[in-house]
């Protein structure tokens, strides 16, 4: 267990870590609402904060086409995501 631990301190460099940053980024700000496409409102997943009125309003207002986008974009999105997986463990195990 130590040498793991010695190897990542070796590896963890600050340039590492902030390409790790742009490129999970890169998902919650231009992937994830280019995939699901939910018009205005903007997707579920952005907001920090929501109670049952603001999901119902919010999911009212997509509509049914945008909904089934939004469910097969998730579909999508969560079972191709080992590389996001993997990678999201990783930046989380840098820091």
């Amino acid at each position: 267990m130590e040498n793991i631990i010695a190897w990542f301190f070796r590896v963890a460099h600050i340039r590492l870590i902030l390409v790790m940053c742009v490129i999970y980024l890169i998902f919650p700000l231009y992937l994830l609402p280019n995939i699901i496409n939910s018009g205005s409102v903007g997707p579920l997943d952005l907001l920090f904060w929501y109670n049952h009125d603001t999901l119902y309003q919010m999911l009212t207002s997509y509509g049914e086409t945008i909904r089934s986008r939004y469910i097969i974009g998730h579909a999508c999105a969560d079972n191709s995501g080992l590389n996001y997986a993997i990678h999201t463990n990783t930046l989380y195990g840098q820091t």
